[in-house]
């Protein structure tokens, strides 16, 4: 991902429009009435009231055969993420890749979970296209000289109906690679016809940072670039404030402006000398030479969005009458922790993951007729909330075990995880070896992606100095067990850039020759990240947090600089949280008097009892909890779809006595 992370996002939007606009009379009536609503600076607004869009989004991933997770067939997390990222976005989410600049919009997306034929879903479909030959040699025809399956015939594979859900497409490429555009989408003068939606790269899609379904869903909701007549980058706009196809984007409080702006640019617009206000360089309808520097939709955008919302695509909205989101049946609790450790004083995010359940993936989420009762307990208190995702702050150190209740009209679904959160008192880091503080943010050489289990750190490319992420980045791992651990670094100019990682695994405050587990480096101008398996001894010390140091330097990393014997000289320090545990034991005996069917599975599997289940746990077989559910019944599915391809051990608990079983998820 780190690769991805420099991808400059590129629209290929206009194109498409131009074609509709010349060649559609529907499509360009549609387009010019509702800039006609716009122009002359007498805005008309719809019937716009205060509150929240939520847009229901089916995702097509079109796949070229690659195993889940691998090339462009994208994990439902990383879809998952990307919703996440987009909702961030439009609705200017405190501390997140959306807490910017600008308006909230009011506007969120939903995975749809009711599909045309009225069944759960998850809102994800995939389709192997390796029959397609066309598309496997060359993915998606843009150009009319270019080559690939076209749009349509894209579509016509996969597509739910435009009234009622909003469809992307994720592909492979565009002609070939030889169109450089990272995807595109066609304004709200295409709703409820078939060629709708937006049809996006799979590495843009799944990298969460980049920008660009954001900027795809801006124009699905009406708002063209805010550089609109800049004739192709050639020239300022003619019209100032102008509104309309190559007049101008329709909103007063964007600048007109050529495109390929530049975030650090400051002094006066030379499209309009007068005007000093450069915020559109921020706005997510721009083009910027710096990587995701945007961070803004203006007001005028929010409410002229709005209008496309409830007068064209009026239909996606619950409020019309759209079931997309409304869910046929409640059939089980289920949930997700950030973090099974952390330091007292930090937070942990308990996030909803039950099936067939509508999420936003946002701290605040309401759905009408759905309610949520989390109860978090450590022996001596008890902190109840009722929202759908819970960022709770443990208040003391301790063990703490979590339930939820879901309530959907008179049916109610709890789980219970025990023991799901271990929050520490004693979390002093080694000694700090703090280099030059005067050398932060100068130069190329860092270290600036750290990836081990559940951690996954990204950092600013420049020197960072010492960071110490030992509470906010933990994780828990077992003896015995292998992990592979990722550290991406690059290196400046002039030097080559090394990098050491140790875990202490002794807690005795040092790092020892066989405390390294990792090493490398790259000659100067180089970025590379480097993978090694870190395997946890028995020996090592339980119980306690102990640190994961990674060590970038530039020149030479010696030992007396791990020692903190010797100055760095442009050194880049991370520390990690790393709680050791013992694994769960591979014994297995299973109970006559239950059942699990099929097995292996693709998505649903089903537990059959004589007597009454009381409880499921699912662990993998690090010992770690990926899915609970309080059954109390004699038969209950498990929905194992989210969950990756390998072998699980499977509790189920009845009459006082546990069976342990074996699944395999295909």
């Amino acid at each position: 991902m780190a690769a991805q992370a420099q991808q400059k996002h590129q629209c290929g939007t206009d194109g498409l429009h131009d074609h509709k606009m010349a060649t559609d009379a529907v499509y360009a009536k549609r387009m010019h009435d509702f800039d006609a609503r716009y122009t002359g600076g007498n805005i008309k607004k719809g019937p716009q009231t205060a509150g929240t869009y939520v847009i229901p989004v089916v995702v097509h991933v079109m796949h070229k055969g690659e195993a889940l997770g691998v090339g462009t067939n994208i994990t439902d997390e990383e879809i998952r993420n990307q919703i996440k990222a987009v909702n961030e976005r439009f609705r200017k989410a405190a501390g997140s890749v959306g807490d910017g600049n600008g308006a909230d919009t009011g506007f969120e997306f939903a995975l749809a979970v009711r599909d045309p034929q009225g069944n759960c879903t998850n809102g994800i479909t995939r389709t192997d296209m390796t029959n397609v030959a066309l598309y496997m040699n060359n993915g998606v025809q843009y150009d009319t000289n270019g080559s690939g399956i076209t749009d349509g015939a894209l579509k016509a594979l996969d597509y739910w109906d435009s009234n009622r859900y909003y469809n992307i497409w994720i592909v492979s490429e565009f002609d070939n690679g030889m169109s450089a555009f990272s995807g595109y989408a066609y304004y709200a003068s295409a709703h409820g016809l078939s060629y709708d939606g937006a049809v996006i790269l799979s590495d843009y899609f799944a990298n969460s940072e980049s920008i660009t379904t954001t900027h795809e869903l801006g124009h699905a909701f009406n708002l063209y670039h805010t550089f609109e007549g800049d004739a192709a980058g050639t020239a300022c706009p003619t019209v100032i404030n102008g509104c309309g196809t190559g007049l101008g984007d329709c909103c007063l409080d964007t600048a007109p402006h050529i495109r390929n702006t530049d975030c650090t640019t400051t002094g006066t617009n030379s499209c309009d000398p007068t005007n000093t206000d450069l915020s559109f360089k921020h706005n997510y309808m721009t083009y910027s030479v710096a990587y995701n520097c945007q961070n803004m939709f203006s007001n005028d955008q929010k409410n002229r969005a709005i209008d496309a919302a409830t007068l064209i695509r009026g239909s996606l909205l619950a409020a019309n009458g759209n079931m997309s989101l409304v869910p046929p049946a409640l059939t089980s609790a289920t949930f997700t922790i950030s973090t099974s450790i952390v330091c007292l004083g930090n937070s942990v995010n308990l996030m909803d993951a039950s099936s067939c359940i509508p999420k936003n993936y946002l701290a605040e989420s309401a759905w009408a007729g759905i309610n949520f009762t989390w109860t978090i307990t450590n022996g001596t208190g008890m902190y109840v909330f009722n929202t759908q995702n819970v960022n709770f702050t443990p208040p003391v150190a301790g063990t703490y075990s979590i339930n939820l209740a879901i309530t959907m009209g008179n049916a109610t679904f709890t789980t219970t995880m025990a023991n799901a959160i271990t929050v520490l008192s004693n979390a002093e880091s080694v000694q700090a070896c703090i280099p030059d503080p005067g050398q932060v943010g100068n130069f190329g050489y860092s270290v600036n992606n750290v990836v081990f289990n559940n951690i996954n750190n990204e950092t600013p490319l420049s020197i960072g100095g010492y960071e110490n992420f030992k509470c906010s980045s933990a994780t828990s791992v077992y003896t015995g067990s292998t992990y592979p651990l990722s550290v991406s670094i690059k290196s400046g100019n002039s030097y080559t850039e090394n990098y050491r990682a140790y875990i202490d695994y002794n807690n005795n405050g040092s790092f020892e020759a066989g405390e390294m587990v990792a090493s490398g480096s790259v000659p100067n101008l180089t970025a590379q990240t480097f993978t090694t398996d870190v395997t946890i001894p028995a020996n090592a010390v339980q119980g306690s947090l102990l640190t994961m140091r990674v060590i970038g330097e530039a020149i030479d990393l010696t030992d007396a600089e791990v020692a903190c014997t010797a100055e760095f000289y442009v050194a880049d320090i991370e520390d990690y949280g790393i709680y050791i545990m013992v694994p769960l034991g591979t014994t297995e005996f299973s109970a006559k008097t239950i059942t699990m069917a099929p097995n292996p599975a693709n998505s649903l599997v089903t537990l059959s009892a004589q007597s009454e289940i009381e409880s499921v746990t699912l662990y993998n077989m690090l010992g770690q909890v990926v899915l609970t559910k309080t059954v109390n019944a004699t038969q209950s599915d498990l929905d194992v779809s989210g969950l990756s391809a390998g072998t699980y051990v499977v509790h189920a608990s009845a009459q006082g006595k546990t069976a342990v079983l074996k699944l395999v998820k295909q």
